[in-house]
């Protein structure tokens, strides 16, 4: 499926028109939701038949933007108004609320909230929060969030909260999501752009050409006394919830929504200036900006001081990886991605500091790269988890990552030196099949994998005569698999990470764990260890069952829907190798000799292979499998998952030993 999109552009210039209030319709005078005002048919509800599996149901979801002066400052309010019905017992957790704002440049103000409950008597309670239990956190050096549970959440309950959030006048603002995980009744924004600015509007998602769209709406903002014109107001009905699936770039690339971005504004001259006419306009500011480009331009005694024992490098291939590695190895990850730095930031103190950003460390990388005579360039790109790119206007803040792109003769490279298990030759896996900008010369490119996941199990393994399996199992890993273990491995110690790869729910004791190669990044990441499985079962001891494949095969089908409406998405190529060796007991027989089975897709974008092999005592089990094709349309989901259910049934399938005499 194509996700069509729709730019919409319009403009607010100069003052507003107090005579037209009325012109407008009387209902457009009041917002779609007044605080406290129950329906009783939405209390008494106890389903959404329109969506069975829904644990909540968004009864009205409304929010405002528009500008106020505040403490003598132009600032932009957001303000949101949410009700919802708690159908199931899962969503009872909605009742936990969580608000993330900028704490050096928000401020957050009128937080409510309530619970509404029909008591055994048919009554209704209501409960309001203490405004003295909202917690404040600081999550970083740049958000916080305030928290707080509303009371007396039960199932069957309604729940509302509201808040106002004043922010700083910004040339991108929040993007409105119409649509989540759960269903809704509507969803409703309205906006006032800020006088002598105009700002770009873009719609996208899978329902976005439902939106309505009505011009001179009557706003209803917090400022004293009522004002109308050019205010916009955006809105959604009857809105399907949006569930994750597996093998997803990001829900939010599907999710209908909204986003802004200044286009134009009136500077103190009177005189109209367009931000980011296009795409070449936006590079050329980037490549202007303290906060980008002029970072590359900077401290040139410094950067040559610091690439000075690496000059000795007079293949530039060879002197591009050592700078690499002085980066990657050096340089923490603050596991926050970023596309600017600080206006006051140096590269020279995140070198001296050895921690930064993604943008710092890539920044830093590239700044070191030039100073030793090397081709870079740098390149704007969002990871898979936050959204695809949008290319139809010069949106900034759809990007939140920094590459590098080293060209040396006809090769190559892209460089991300933020992450330590990764070797230089390798795309980054969150940024594999996204689009990135070039800053350097305005081109656009989209990143494919230049490698594969690629595992090989092998077990050899004695089996007795209750059933359990006992043996040797080694794990390696090659390509993407062993950058992304090595990763999970730096933050757990060795035994919780077997513990998380065998899984909680397999019965299975292990012990003298041998991993080899951790810290070689460019060589395969191998796993040993000895495992004991518990007694699978038996049958009057006479026969015995066995399931081969412990925790090393697929036991559920990833793809459970009925329908899909988006691509399913493997990121990279893969492929996995087993060889399962079992010796079971003398004097015993299998009582019927597994098929060996080879599927193919249709257009040989995936194959699997398992073949048995009985010598002896000894029953040998190979299983090839390959996903050559990355990304299937939702036209290919069914046959994508009557592959996989076949597969799973044979890795189920349960083998059936018994004595030679009976």
């Amino acid at each position: 499926m194509i996700l069509k999109k729709y730019v919409f552009v319009f403009f607010v210039l100069g003052s507003l028109q107090l005579s037209a209030t009325s012109l407008l319709a009387k209902k457009d005078r009041t917002p779609p939701i007044v605080w406290g005002e129950i329906a009783p048919k939405h209390l008494q509800m106890t389903d959404y038949k329109q969506d069975p599996y829904a644990s909540v149901l968004y009864l009205g979801d409304y929010g405002q933007m528009y500008e106020e002066v505040y403490n003598q400052r132009f600032m932009l309010v957001y303000e949101k108004h949410v009700r919802i019905k708690i159908l199931q017992k899962k969503g009872i957790e909605y009742g936990d609320i969580r608000i993330i704002f900028d704490h050096d440049d928000d401020l957050l103000k009128d937080i409510e909230a309530q619970s509404f409950t029909l008591n055994e008597h048919g009554k209704t309670v209501r409960k309001e929060i203490n405004t003295k239990n909202i917690v404040y956190e600081q999550l970083n050096d740049t958000y916080s969030n305030a928290s707080f549970s509303i009371p007396d959440v039960k199932v069957g309950s309604i729940i509302e909260y509201r808040y106002r959030r004043y922010a700083p006048l910004s040339y991108t603002l929040d993007t409105w999501f119409f649509q989540n995980d759960e269903p809704k009744l509507w969803s409703e924004l309205r906006f006032q752009a800020p006088e002598k600015t105009a700002y770009t509007t873009l719609l996208d998602g899978i329902f976005w050409q439902k939106v309505k769209i009505n011009n001179n709406s009557f706003f209803t903002g917090h400022q004293k006394g009522n004002y109308v014109g050019n205010v916009l107001k955006y809105r959604l009905d009857s809105i399907p919830a949006l569930r994750s699936e597996k093998y997803v770039t990001t829900m939010n690339d599907y999710l209908t929504k909204l986003h802004f971005q200044v286009a134009k504004y009136r500077n103190a001259y009177g005189f109209q200036e367009q931000h980011f006419k296009d795409w070449k306009d936006l590079a050329k500011n980037l490549q202007k900006s303290a906060l980008f480009g002029k970072k590359l331009q900077s401290s040139q005694k410094w950067a040559k001081t610091v690439i000075e024992p690496y000059e000795k490098y007079s293949d530039p291939t060879e002197k591009m990886i050592a700078l690499y590695n002085l980066v990657r190895n050096r340089i923490t990850w603050n596991e926050r991605y970023r596309l600017l730095m600080g206006e006051k930031r140096k590269l020279k103190d995140v070198y001296k500091e050895a921690k930064g950003s993604s943008a710092e460390i890539n920044l830093l990388l590239g700044r070191l790269l030039l100073a030793a005579g090397l081709e870079t360039e740098m390149l704007l790109a969002s990871t898979r988890k936050h959204g695809r790119v949008l290319k139809d206007y010069p949106y900034l803040h759809t990007f939140n990552h920094v590459l590098c792109k080293v060209n040396i003769g006809d090769a190559v490279y892209i460089l991300d030196a933020k992450d330590a298990f990764r070797p230089y030759n390798m795309i980054p896996h969150e940024v594999i099949g996204t689009s990135v900008f070039n800053v350097s010369n305005s081109r656009w490119a989209k990143l494919g994998a230049n490698a594969s996941l690629r595992d090989e199990h092998m077990a050899t393994l004695k089996l007795d005569k209750n059933g359990g399996l006992s043996g040797q199992v080694m794990h390696r890993h090659k390509g993407y698999s062993a950058a992304i273990k090595r990763e999970i491995l730096n933050k757990l110690s060795e035994k919780d990470y077997i513990k998380e790869m065998i899984g909680e729910s397999v019965d299975t004791e292990y012990d003298n764990i041998n991993i080899q190669q951790k810290d070689s990044i460019n060589a395969p990441l191998t796993v040993k260890l000895a495992i004991k499985t518990g007694d699978y079962g038996s049958k009057n001891r006479q026969q015995i069952f066995c399931k081969p494949f412990l925790y090393i095969g697929t036991y559920s089908n990833p793809f459970q829907s009925k329908t899909r409406l988006f691509p399913v998405d493997f990121n990279f190529p893969i492929e996995e190798k087993i060889a399962i060796n079992i010796y079971f007991p003398e004097n015993y027989i299998l009582k019927e000799q597994p098929k060996n089975i080879k599927l193919v897709l249709k257009d040989g974008g995936a194959e699997c292979s398992i073949l048995y092999e009985q010598q002896g005592n000894q029953l040998q089990i190979m299983s090839n499998f390959k996903m050559k094709k990355v990304v299937f349309s939702p036209d290919e989901y069914f046959s994508l998952k009557d592959f996989f259910d076949k597969i799973i049934a044979k890795n189920n399938e349960v083998l059936v030993f018994e004595p030679v005499n009976n």
